[in-house]
């Protein structure tokens, strides 16, 4: 019995084995025919498409065939290909379908239907023109290709692709051509963001559309030019959110989501601005409504301050309150902003020592846990973040309440390693 279930086994396997190896063998003939075809036809049918489209002469530069990689399977092409074009010094891509004599999107006029649904957003909010922005949209039809397709060795982002061309359309036309529409402004301007609100009359009513809007105002325009001196990228409304080393530049930020797919909220608003406070010698700036004034408490717990490492043993002196968050009982239950950004002033520098470490004291159900941040605060790195629970844990183990120190280095012996190769 057992020699004939081995048998039927190998059988099975035989089988499935040789019809692995031809679907992997019509996999690549279809991979062959659809790049044979590539390089025959997509970058002179995209240069056709742009003349006849906009009138206007441009070169192909190259394509990449879109698919997708499979586990254990390789490359999966499709018949989807992305043309990078170039006309006048002005790079742009052209999707097209090598199956398909009608299946084309470009965004070679993305400046000028940016500039145009900029105006349309900006005048359904009120809103005057920002110091920057950026704005990514496109049409529900317009998938099929990767984020990030390399052409020559050289990865690009694709955004912003449409199916029509654009003539001069109003506002309105263009945002009911648009399934996806994410703005996000960046304004120096005193405005009142905490009272701004969406009418959703204003916007498509359609089942497939999403508005994502992002507006961050920083507190006035010599913090905002202090901020691109120091960071070379804006960040997103989101990076800004949650990074709380930008909070100090800013004086809110307003997310607004209006969606009418399933999955999605219908209207969604959330508000977020900052208040500072100076306690202990120390600078706080935390998310409203959490005053560092009220929410901030101290400990009278001293913990010893004593780390054993495999490379050394090191003792630290606390120099400033064992620190933690502590909330009314009426924001328990609700989701709460738990982090608030620590400062180190340079007196406090001069007044104890430099460089200075962060603490950490966990208290855990069996056990409580000390130890220290590796990276030293300084006055060029002089910031810390203190959150109520240690986010890196999930929440059964995580500690009941977390409270941090700043520390002063005692001593610092190394321990011997051994020698390579020496017993």
């Amino acid at each position: 019995m057992k020699k004939q279930l081995t048998g039927l086994t190998l059988c099975v396997l035989a089988i499935l084995l040789l019809g692995s190896c031809r679907e992997w063998r019509e996999r690549m003939a279809e991979n062959s025919r659809i790049y044979r075809l590539a390089e025959q036809h997509a970058e002179t049918r995209a240069v056709a498409y742009i003349r006849e489209k906009y009138g206007v002469e441009a070169a192909a530069l190259g394509y990449d065939v879109q698919g997708s990689d499979v586990y254990m399977g390789g490359f999966y092409a499709n018949a989807g290909v992305l043309v990078l074009m170039e006309q006048d010094g002005k790079q742009f891509f052209v999707y097209l379908n090598l199956d398909s004599e009608s299946i084309f999107f470009d965004n070679f006029q993305s400046e000028e239907i940016s500039a145009a649904l900029e105006t349309a957003v900006l005048e359904r909010l009120a809103l005057p023109m920002p110091e920057e922005s950026t704005i990514k949209y496109s049409v529900w039809e317009s998938g099929g290709w990767t984020v990030a397709p390399a052409i020559d060795g050289k990865g690009y982002s694709v955004q912003n692709m449409v199916n029509f061309r654009y003539d001069g359309q109003s506002g309105e036309e263009l945002l009911n051509q648009m399934d996806d529409v994410f703005y996000t402004g960046y304004f120096c301007e005193d405005l009142s963001l905490d009272t701004l609100d969406l009418d959703p009359a204003d916007w498509p009513d359609r089942e497939d559309f999403w508005l994502r809007t992002g507006l961050i105002q920083f507190l006035d325009r010599e913090h905002y030019e202090r901020f691109l001196e120091q960071y070379e990228q804006m960040p997103t409304l989101y990076t800004m959110q949650e990074h709380a080393k930008y909070w100090p530049f800013l004086r809110g930020q307003l997310s607004l989501t209006l969606s009418y797919r399933s999955w999605d909220p219908n209207y969604e608003r959330e508000y977020q601005s900052y208040v500072s406070a100076s306690q202990y010698g120390l600078d706080f700036i935390g998310v409203m409504p959490f005053d560092p004034e009220t929410c901030l408490a101290v400990s009278e717990d001293v913990p010893v301050w004593h780390m054993e490492t495999k490379k050394d043993i090191c003792d630290y002196e606390q120099v400033s309150p064992l620190l933690y968050l502590s909330y009314p009982e009426e924001w328990e239950t609700g989701p709460v902003k738990t982090h608030i950004l620590c400062t180190v002033p340079e007196d406090y520098f001069a007044e104890h020592g430099e460089p200075l470490y962060v603490g950490v004291y966990c208290h855990y159900p069996k056990q409580d846990l000390v130890y220290v941040y590796p990276k030293a605060l300084d006055r060029t790195n002089a910031s810390f973040g203190i959150a109520r629970t240690a986010y890196m844990m999930d929440s059964a183990t995580a500690p009941h309440e977390v409270q941090y120190a700043l520390l002063r280095l005692v001593s610092r012996e190394a321990i011997p390693q051994p020698t390579p190769g020496v017993m």
